[in-house]
């Protein structure tokens, strides 16, 4: 279970290795995905990530 308190119990080794975990879970998925699902997911990707990385805070 992945609640807040849950993962404040665990060690940072065991936080990066879920981390890394679940990426690698995400790349395997998006290379099963077809072209056209792939580019709708990037737009969307983009318009939800560019605009909260580039607030200039």
């Amino acid at each position: 279970m992945f609640t807040k308190t849950n993962l404040m119990k665990r060690k940072k080794e065991e936080l990066v290795d879920m981390v890394i975990n679940q990426r690698q879970l995400m790349r395997e998925l998006y290379s099963n995905l077809d072209d056209k699902t792939k580019a709708e997911l990037n737009k969307k990707v983009e318009d939800i990530i560019w605009p909260v990385m580039h607030r200039g805070e």
